[in-house]
């Protein structure tokens, strides 16, 4: 049975193997010592981090960041390759969303590249517009927001 469930920290060994064999598929170029970090800092790069369980086994994590007062940022949105097309990306995607507008946040932004074509057209047909550039992310060249009052 597929479930998202909030991050907790006994999840940390799985999620850090997830996020191992998603970023080569992402395009992210992250170097051994910034994954490393990442990994053992969690809870210091995302604010709500959840997971998607397939009996246990972590196969989809998204992730949110406080930006501002009115603004957030979903932070990731990875799902393994044979999860896809059932709907999961949307169960994730919409569970940041309304988690973003309980929290009172008045627009949600994002950064993603090019290359992730599926992703753009699911976020892209959940209302996310294209937007300027509002971070100093170096690997992403697509910038989008959500405007959460609609």
């Amino acid at each position: 049975m597929v479930t998202l469930l909030p991050y907790s920290h006994e999840m940390k060994a799985d999620v850090s193997r997830f996020f191992s064999s998603m970023i080569p598929v992402s395009g992210n170029a992250f170097g051994e010592s910034v994954r490393n970090s990442f990994y053992d800092n969690i809870a210091r790069y995302f604010d709500d981090l959840w997971c998607l369980l397939d009996n246990g086994n972590v196969v989809g994590v998204t992730a949110m960041k406080h930006l501002s007062d009115e603004k957030c940022e979903l932070s990731g949105l990875y799902l393994s390759d044979r999860y896809q097309g059932k709907k999961l990306g949307y169960k994730m995607l919409m569970s940041a969303i309304d988690h973003a507008r309980e929290q009172k946040y008045k627009k949600m932004y994002l950064g993603t590249t090019y290359s992730s074509k599926r992703a753009i057209s699911l976020y892209k047909r959940n209302g996310f517009t294209l937007t300027e550039r509002y971070c100093d992310d170096l690997n992403a060249n697509v910038f989008m927001v959500l405007d959460l009052d609609t």
